[in-house]
């Protein structure tokens, strides 16, 4: 009756609708396309019909059957609503096999849809260590980097970090001390290393880290700056309920899906974002009543 792929901010759930979009096409599929900051598509067959994302009274093609008689759906309906945005109805029309990748924040979308719908529930998990090195020499700033890193690494005892990429710099400098890494690669390897120590495993903001590590470390201890225990515990109970969850909770926590052998369902890992903000949260509430460790506020 539908598909929702959960996941944290950064994972690749909006790029995993562009792949389903394109393949759909590939295999001639009807596809209705909603990305609210672009126009709604509609690709029919040999034709792509196009309205403005904000109009509210678009028609698809008729159908009679019962309202939950699934069988005869025709129309895959593919949309990623920013979260606080409205959803069209146009996406949730009888004849459409929704599917949509909301971050867990999004309670709106869910709720709507769970409740529509019953649809299947899956989860987008975290990038490993593996995957997050295999991409990165795809990304725009890999060889720009790769540059600096070389220029650095001939001039290690006289260089000096600054520019744009200073805090990175300053960051291998700290790591390596006086002996300069046995090569680039083995360079760019542990500044990947250090930006996970801080930034955690989605991908966007580990790959934003490796040119900009100080400014994502501002960001995250930003959502730091006003935390107390008691928010904490409510970000934890709060996956759990139907309330919304507080703003930025994804700098502090993450989810994490993993199927249970016993019957393959899907489990949620909560958890700290990584290893330095569990580290800064400890050392913010170290003095308030009541503080937990942090494994005690993983979820399962």
């Amino acid at each position: 009756h539908g598909t929702v792929f959960i996941g944290q901010p950064g994972t690749g759930k909006t790029m995993c609708i562009w792949y389903l979009l394109m393949h759909m096409i590939r295999e001639k599929q009807v596809v209705l396309l909603h990305m609210s900051t672009f126009e709604t598509v509609l690709f029919y067959h040999d034709q792509v019909f196009v309205a403005a994302a904000a109009l509210s009274s678009l028609s698809l093609p008729h159908y009679c059957a019962d309202e939950w008689d699934f069988s005869q759906v025709c129309i895959w309906s593919l949309f990623d609503i920013p979260v606080g945005h409205h959803t069209p109805d146009i996406v949730w029309k009888a004849i459409c096999y929704p599917v949509t990748a909301p971050s867990p924040s999004d309670r709106d979308v869910m709720k709507h849809f769970i409740k529509s719908r019953v649809p299947y529930l899956g989860g987008l998990p975290l990038w490993t260590l593996k995957e997050l090195r295999d991409a990165y020499p795809l990304h725009l700033k890999y060889m720009k980097l790769i540059g600096i890193l070389q220029n650095y690494i001939d001039h290690w005892s006289s260089a000096v970090p600054k520019g744009p990429f200073g805090s990175i710099l300053a960051a291998l400098k700290e790591e390596y001390g006086d002996d300069k890494p046995e090569s680039v690669e083995h360079a760019w390897q542990t500044l990947m290393d250090i930006v996970i120590f801080h930034l955690g495993y989605a991908p966007r903001d580990v790959f934003s880290g490796m040119s900009a590590l100080g400014q994502m470390k501002a960001l995250h201890l930003s959502a730091l700056e006003v935390v107390t225990y008691a928010q904490l515990q409510e970000i934890v109970v709060t996956f759990k309920t139907e309330a919304q969850l507080p703003d930025n909770n994804h700098r502090i926590v993450c989810i994490s899906p993993h199927r249970r052998d016993t019957d393959d369902v899907v489990i949620w890992d909560i958890d700290f974002k990584s290893l330095w903000i569990a580290k800064e949260v400890s050392r913010r509430l170290a003095g308030e009543r009541g503080l937990i460790p942090s494994s005690s506020l993983t979820d399962r």
